[in-house]
């Protein structure tokens, strides 16, 4: 009987430190997901000379703008709205964010039916610490870095009009 309870001693040592281990571990960490959709992608197009705004101005009719990408060796259109009155012509697209951080990351935007801009644009899907977002690694307009408006939050393409 006293080897069965050495025994039974030591099965109880033995789970009571297993017991103070594992309470101290975080095997499963308790924290409220998130998610952090990505940024949408806004456009204005101004003149390069005047600055004036060629959507507001109405050199491009926003009925005539197409947004689109190749997928499958087929053109899709992206979703995107025009914003066109008097204090601002901007184009808009959500969907673009969501697309890019996937396999495609060239775009095209059609202002009329002689002026095509490439867009590249790479988002990454970045999860940490129980929360997923996106980030925004490179955005190029025809191959080049274009500029920031932090008064419309936009980024500007130039065109050449005057």
């Amino acid at each position: 009987m006293v080897v069965n309870l050495k025994y039974f001693l030591k099965q109880f040592a033995l789970m009571v430190v297993l017991t103070i281990s594992l309470s101290s571990c975080n095997l499963f960490p308790r924290c409220a997901d998130c998610f952090s959709p990505p940024n949408g992608l806004a456009l204005m197009v101004l003149d390069e000379h005047t600055n004036e705004n060629l959507i507001r101005k109405g050199i491009y009719d926003p009925d005539s703008i197409r947004f689109y990408y190749i997928e499958n060796q087929k053109q899709k259109d992206l979703e995107f709205d025009v914003y066109n009155n008097d204090s601002i012509g901007r184009i808009y697209s959500n969907e673009i964010g969501f697309i890019s951080s996937g396999s495609i990351k060239t775009f095209y935007l059609r202002l009329n039916f002689e002026t095509i801009d490439t867009i590249y644009m790479d988002t990454e899907i970045i999860s940490e610490d129980c929360c997923t977002w996106h980030a925004l690694r490179e955005l190029k307009i025809n191959g080049e870095q274009p500029d920031f408006s932090s008064e419309d939050y936009s980024w500007i393409i130039y065109k050449s009009y005057y």
